[in-house]
């Protein structure tokens, strides 16, 4: 496959070898690939191949075929056209059994685990050793056991309920239920997008001590600074075409958001355009707050603020949204909205005026069989509505209307929304609760798995929010995504709050987590 760089780019010069470039490993390609779906061409004459013991990254912009690539891959969608070979023989991939069996596993980006069953019982899922035809519970700890240590995942017990479990476990168990015997690639999807530096930095290390056993890995991300890092090869596409394929070790970031976007659409992620607001009185307090892992927080964000929340696995940040929305019990502590107690429940705290966009949309937030339109007024319908009716022209107009001012890509409104790119699934999330207007919106995780042109957008989004005068609460594992977006920045460290930095870099906020931690 040739190496070379979008719009004009220079042939680079040849690197060492890396693995997947000497003739006598097993290599897995598709040659001339093409997918359509309706009226829109999702690949168009892609070539792809990746050897055992590779890291192959797969980058594209949300809508650029990647994930069509590899569901035709792992089985589960078939080409309409092209060729896929396994060490130069041709191979079918008409059904996921049909990868299985030619040692192709798929570890997806969505949890897909079975929450009150035990990590060994998700681990050895459709596997579960049988003595006199029950379930052998010995064999299935020591099985499970083996295949954790192999991972170096010996910190986590087999025995314990995965509900249990914090979202970066949970998406380490999902690998390694896909390392079952005979897997020779292994496509991850994601995978780092629910965790913090330091989680993401264990489930690389995973990622290499899986090809250093001689499987490929086919590796899926936004996150460029894991690509660069962890990647032998890159490939990527746009709007469903090949891009580029080059060894990694050549590439810049420049390079990489080049090939994804194009040079002459790449400024806006480039600059941070600040938007001058006024900060007023205060919208949003949070007093004394304890929830799950949370132990007496207090907060306040004011009007037109953006108030970022930073915090690792066991700060208690993934507690934080949850409790605001009453999705999760409070222990103990208040919530004010503009002096204004908010109660017990869901619908006490849409009334008091908060908005809540969750870290896990497709499970928490989204109907995904729902249309476009539905998920968009579900909220709302009472602004829909004439004389007890919803209005099916109003229901129409006002999606209409935030798909267009939201650059909503989406065949029509009526589309399933589960059949939308991640980012587009974010914006009509986001199009939900600005439709309904409250003054308080918290932003949990809001571009999780989204590519960098949707987060610049979004980025641009909340700022256009604050400067409504509303108090936008943005909580995130990303010390760079807080840094670029908000105005000050709530450090949260084993379920305290540790400190509050005024605008401050993405190495202030690291800096003060790590050394609160270390001064305990």
């Amino acid at each position: 496959m040739p190496r070379q760089l979008v719009d004009g780019g220079s042939r680079r010069p040849s690197p060492s070898p890396q693995p997947g470039e000497r003739g006598d490993e097993t290599q897995l390609q598709l040659h001339h690939i093409y997918k359509r779906y309706g009226g829109v061409n999702a690949l168009v004459d892609v070539e792809f191949s990746i050897s055992s013991g590779e890291i192959v990254c797969l980058l594209g912009e949300n809508g650029a075929g990647k994930s069509t690539l590899a569901k035709i891959i792992s089985g589960q969608v078939q080409t309409d056209d092209g060729e896929v070979t396994l060490g130069g023989s041709p191979v079918t991939l008409h059904s996921p059994t049909d990868a299985h069996d030619l040692g192709i596993r798929a570890v997806p980006q969505e949890l897909s685990l079975v929450q009150e069953t035990s990590v060994a019982e998700n681990v050895l899922l459709g596997q579960l050793p049988r003595r006199f035809g029950f379930v052998d519970r010995r064999a299935m700890k020591r099985a499970t056991t083996e295949r954790l240590e192999a991972l170096s995942l010996g910190h986590l017990n087999p025995s314990t309920p995965v509900k249990e479990l914090r979202v970066s476990d949970q998406a380490f168990i999902q690998i390694a239920r896909a390392m079952t015997p005979g897997c020779r690639f292994l496509i991850a999807d994601e995978p780092t997008s629910a965790m913090s530096g330091s989680e993401a930095d264990t489930l690389l290390r995973v990622l290499e001590s899986i090809t250093a056993a001689g499987v490929g890995v086919i590796f899926i991300s936004h996150r460029l600074g894991e690509v660069l890092r962890i990647g032998h090869r890159v490939d990527v596409l746009r709007d469903g075409k090949n891009a580029l394929s080059s060894p990694i070790a050549t590439l810049t970031r420049t390079d990489l958001l080049d090939a994804m976007m194009g040079t002459r659409n790449r400024a806006s992620v480039d600059e941070r355009v600040e938007l001058p607001h006024e900060v007023g009185e205060g919208l949003l307090a949070i007093q004394s707050l304890s929830s799950g892992l949370l132990n007496n927080v207090s907060l306040e964000v004011s009007a037109g603020q953006i108030l970022g929340v930073y915090g690792g696995t066991g700060s208690g940040r993934e507690d934080l949204g949850p409790a605001l929305f009453d999705a999760q019990p409070r222990i103990s502590g208040s919530v004010y909205v503009e002096d204004r107690e908010v109660g017990r429940g869901i619908d006490a705290a849409i009334d008091c005026g908060i908005a809540y966009v969750p870290a896990e949309r497709r499970s928490k937030g989204l109907l995904l069989e729902r249309s476009v339109k539905d998920n968009i007024t579900l909220c709302s319908l009472g602004k829909v509505s004439r004389r007890g009716f919803v209005s099916r022209r109003a229901e129409r107009d006002t999606a209409k209307f935030w798909c267009e001012k939201l650059a909503i890509k989406c065949a029509s409104i009526s589309v399933p929304v589960g059949s939308l790119s991640g980012g587009n699934q974010q914006k009509v999330l986001l199009a939900r609760w600005l439709e309904l207007g409250t003054p308080v919106v918290v932003l949990d995780e809001p571009t999780r798995g989204v590519d960098v042109a949707t987060k610049a957008q979004i980025y641009s989004l909340i700022r256009d929010i604050a400067a409504e005068g509303r108090a936008i609460l943005v909580i995130s594992s990303d010390a760079e995504e807080l840094a670029a977006c908000s105005d000050a920045v709530a450090v949260l460290v084993d379920g305290s709050l540790s400190q509050i930095l005024a605008g401050p870099t993405e190495e202030e906020i690291l800096r003060a987590a790590n050394a609160f931690t270390h001064a305990a």
